[in-house]
C-alpha cells in the first residue's frame, strides 16, 4: 500500500492529542513522531483518504496549532544548525564565566 506523506510541526505538548484524535479514525492514517525534539511529526495517509484527512486537519487545526512543512528534511537539518550554534554560544559563555570566576581575587 502506498502511502502518501504530510509533514507537520506541532507544540510537543498536543503530539499525543493530535495522534489520539487522527488514529480514531481507523484506517485513514497513521501518525508518527519524526523529530522530538522540533515536535515534527510524519502523517502516513492511506490512499483514498486525502480529502477526508484534509477536513480532519481543518477541524483539528482550531484547537491545535499546526504548521505544514514542504520539505521536514530540510527544516530537521536547519533545527540541528541552530541547536548545534545555540550548544556552541553556551559553551564560549560557560568557558567564560569559569575564567572569570577563577580571575577573581578571592576575600
Amino acid at each position: 500500500m502506498d502511502t502518501h506523506s504530510i509533514y507537520l510541526r506541532l507544540r510537543r505538548k498536543d503530539i499525543a492529542y493530535f495522534k489520539f484524535i487522527l488514529e480514531t479514525y481507523e484506517g485513514m492514517a497513521v501518525v508518527r513522531t519524526e523529530d522530538p525534539s522540533e515536535a515534527v511529526v510524519e502523517l502516513m495517509v492511506a490512499p483514498g483518504w486525502e480529502e477526508d484527512v484534509r477536513q480532519v486537519l481543518d477541524g483539528l487545526g482550531k484547537e491545535v496549532p499546526m504548521e505544514f512543512l514542504a520539505n521536514p528534511k530540510e527544516n530537521m537539518r536547519e533545527a540541528e544548525k541552530r541547536r548545534t550554534i545555540d550548544e556552541g554560544r553556551r559553551t564560549k559563555d560557560e568557558k567564560a564565566k569559569r575564567k572569570e570566576k577563577e580571575n577573581r581575587p578571592s576575600s
